[in-house]
């Protein structure tokens, strides 16, 4: 995590990370969000000047 101050940041250890699951309404619902995340994946995993089909 970075925390961002005046034209600088400082990156905290996942330790000091303070996460609370459901605290807010989601943007995304979660099954869209595993589409995304799915669709990301393949174009990373694409190889360069290839055509690739992915259905949502």
């Amino acid at each position: 995590m970075k925390i961002f101050t005046m034209k600088s940041f400082i990156n905290r250890d996942q330790l000091d990370w303070i996460i609370i699951d459901n605290h807010h309404k989601a943007i995304v619902d979660i099954e869209t969000f595993q589409k995304v995340q799915r669709v990301i994946k393949a174009k990373k995993d694409k190889p360069l000047n290839t055509d690739t089909n992915i259905d949502l």
